[in-house]
């Protein structure tokens, strides 16, 4: 990618970030390492040539590293946690409705969990969407999404991915999902993310 030559710290920043596919693999990274297939898999449309040239770029840059077949963010990478869920915020209001051939996906969705978090809470939170797994540790600092299995969730969820999307995202489900848990605590799991 061609640098913009200014002395700028957007500038730079962008000369960093600002490439295109750049700012999704680090969405994806957000929630725990994942393999070269995984990430081509939900980044449709990008080629392997160009996922190799960017995953190189991001390692140059010390955003990624490699390790045992999977990529991870390092800690700068790590930081632009902020900016992804920033843009995500910003770019909320261009999803009222869903245009033809736009794919959606419960990773992505449950990175925007990340930011509706009012911080309120200190649990552990197992939600299950069909045949996968995200584990939500919620902290009055911040929420922690990671793809896997709990240890100890004081909640467990069950979902299809319909319903995922109606009850979290959309927010106009008419039914409850599974809970396995205390009733007091799912009460305030839902207030903590207004659903």
């Amino acid at each position: 990618m061609k640098s913009y030559q200014q002395h700028c710290g957007l500038a730079r920043a962008l000369d960093v970030v600002g490439g295109r596919w750049t700012l999704l693999i680090v969405r994806e990274l957000l929630l725990g390492p994942r393999r070269y297939s995984e990430l081509l898999e939900n980044l449709h449309g990008m080629t392997t040539n160009l996922l190799a040239s960017r995953l190189k770029a991001m390692r140059d840059d010390g955003l990624i590293e490699k390790s045992e077949q999977a990529y991870r963010l390092t800690d700068r990478g790590r930081e632009l946690e902020a900016v992804v869920l920033a843009l995500g915020a910003w770019g909320q209001p261009l999803l009222s409705t869903r245009k033809k051939g736009h794919r959606r996906n419960v990773d992505w969705a449950m990175i925007s969990l990340k930011r509706r978090y009012d911080r309120s809470l200190n649990c552990c939170v197992e939600i299950r969407v069909e045949n996968k797994l995200y584990t939500l540790n919620c902290c009055p600092e911040k929420l922690d999404v990671t793809i896997g299995r709990a240890a100890a969730p004081e909640l467990l969820v069950t979902l299809t991915e319909e319903e995922f999307f109606s009850f979290f995202i959309l927010r106009n489900s008419t039914s409850e999902p599974t809970v396995l848990g205390d009733a007091d605590l799912w009460k305030k799991f839902r207030e903590a993310f207004a659903v």
